[in-house]
């Protein structure tokens, strides 16, 4: 039987590799990475207020506890962001992001077990290492890459790690919070670190990416809707971390590949070989023994 949590896992892979194609569409224009989150920041932390006023009811009346895990998501994300850019301005991406993905996926794994004391079953173990090696054969085209200790490798880890650390806090947040407001607190705090590091670092950038989408009215609704999906995918996963095991739920949520395949060959007609729908079929494998 298909628990709710099982699908809600997916729906959040399935929101975010949405993103990753539509923010693909806008990036062609030569739009600065940093720049582009944070406009997308913005826009997630508004939809997700947005949300909270019309479908959910909050407040601000949390212990120092709730407050410093909202805090140490934050930072984590924001780290994971500048990881995740600057690694791969230092590094090949089609080194870098096999080897990130993997280590993600492990360690969505084995964080819950150690460090909530979740029960692992025979068939989950062997379900998160089918979608790990599905994983790779995906983004490495079935290719050996085994990366070289580098500077981009050791920023990029930096990613790989993040996520599902974050996973791990979020679990315990939403023990305490609604996931819409840990949803709003995250976006929120992250886009003020992201403007506070562009304005700092790359103010010119900034304003140009701003100029140039709020003149652009196609690309920003196509960013638009990136936030929404990107806000309502995360509120999909935390609501499954509610229902599922953190070691079970995580594993799942990295399943994005699976559909960066789909979107690439129905919409980018890209061509795939053979050994990476082998790759995508491995995933979905993985996928239903996780749930078994």
């Amino acid at each position: 039987m298909i628990e709710a949590w099982f699908i809600l896992a997916i729906a959040y892979a399935f929101c975010h590799a949405t993103v990753g194609f539509l923010d693909k569409l806008v990036l062609r224009k030569k739009i600065y990475p940093l720049s582009l989150n944070n406009v997308r920041f913005a826009f997630n932390s508004i939809i997700a207020f947005v949300i909270i006023l019309f479908f959910f009811q909050t407040n601000l009346t949390y212990s120092s506890a709730v407050w410093i895990l909202f805090l140490a998501i934050s930072i984590i994300y924001f780290l994971s962001t500048l990881g995740h850019f600057f690694g791969l301005q230092l590094e090949d991406v089609s080194k870098a992001i096999p080897y990130r993905e993997g280590l993600s996926t492990f360690l969505a794994y084995a964080l819950p077990i150690i460090f909530l004391f979740e029960k692992l079953t025979v068939y989950h173990t062997i379900g998160t290492l089918v979608i790990i090696i599905g994983t790779y054969i995906i983004l490495s085209d079935g290719k050996k890459i085994i990366p070289k200790l580098s500077k981009g490798i050791m920023i990029i880890t930096i990613s790989g790690i993040a996520m599902p650390v974050i996973g791990v806090l979020s679990k315990v947040a939403v023990e305490n919070v609604n996931p819409m407001t840990l949803n709003f607190f995250t976006y929120t705090l992250v886009f003020l670190y992201i403007t506070s590091t562009s304005i700092y670092f790359k103010p010119k950038e900034l304003k140009e990416t701003a100029k140039f989408l709020f003149e652009d009215k196609k690309l920003l609704g196509i960013a638009f809707t990136s936030s929404l999906l990107a806000t309502v995918g995360t509120l999909f996963l935390n609501f499954a971390l509610t229902m599922g095991k953190a070691s079970q739920v995580l594993p799942l949520s990295r399943t994005l590949p699976l559909f960066a395949v789909i979107y690439g060959s129905l919409f980018l007609k890209e061509k795939y070989s053979k050994v990476r729908f082998f790759g995508a079929a491995l995933i979905v494998a993985g996928m239903f023994l996780i749930n078994f």
